[in-house]
């Protein structure tokens, strides 16, 4: 069984796909790479509202639950979100 297949069984993320895991360079960790699910929304970090995204940050590594004694990092570029668009202020 692959583990991205134990993933998607064990811990599913709303909205994003697990893409493909590796070892980090030292052997030490396994590297999740983790993309938005194609048609869903961003959703705002303030309000549980669908916000429009323009942009993508640079990559950055997530700590998660760790498996078999490896540390695992999800990997993925956030989105910048037009906040104002998404408050009802």
């Amino acid at each position: 069984m692959e583990l991205i297949t134990i993933l998607n069984r064990c811990h599913r993320f709303r909205g994003f796909v697990y893409q493909h895991a590796h070892f980090s360079a030292d052997n030490k960790s396994i590297e999740v790479a983790v993309r938005p699910r194609k048609g869903s929304a961003a959703v705002c970090s303030q309000c549980p509202l669908p916000a429009p995204g323009y942009d993508q940050l640079a990559e950055r590594r997530f700590e998660f639950i760790p498996l078999w004694g490896f540390l695992v990092f999800l990997r993925r570029s956030q989105l910048w979100r037009d906040v104002a668009a998404s408050s009802k202020v």
